[in-house]
């Protein structure tokens, strides 16, 4: 049976919505992947905390990238501060990576501060960090 032209027209219309709310969503979507991209690399403004739930971007993920961001960078300044330390300051932190002697130090170092806070994963404290000492003295 052949629909008439009205209900054509109100199934096109229908349909067109169906396609806009569609294409508005994947927007949407693609905003807020884009936001996770800025944030992982360090580029988001203020470090992301002017975003919060409900804003147009922000989404769960964001908020993990965020977070692990943040714990990144703490265990990068820690990092640098270890090598410094184990160089008491004779060569630059470039250059002491080349030393294996100085990156087992500092990875011992940074084990026992890991395995030493409360908040870590039970994971930091003893399977990964493991497989980080094996991993160090048999590259």
């Amino acid at each position: 049976m052949m629909k008439d032209k009205e209900s054509l027209v109100e199934e096109i219309f229908v349909l067109t919505l169906a396609l806009k709310k569609a294409k508005d969503d994947l927007e949407h979507e693609q905003v807020r992947l884009a936001g996770c991209g800025v944030a992982a690399l360090g580029y988001s403004a203020s470090n992301g905390k002017d975003l919060k739930p409900g804003d147009y971007g922000y989404s769960a993920s964001y908020g993990d990238v965020l977070r692990l961001r943040d714990s990144y960078e703490r265990i990068s300044l820690i990092v640098e501060q270890l090598i410094v330390t184990e160089t008491r300051n004779n060569c630059s932190v470039e250059e002491s990576l080349t030393h294996k002697h100085i990156i087992e130090r500092v990875a011992g170092r940074l084990i026992a501060w890991l395995r030493a806070q409360p908040s870590a994963p039970s994971i930091a404290k003893k399977d990964y960090t493991d497989r980080l000492i094996e991993e160090v003295h048999d590259p």
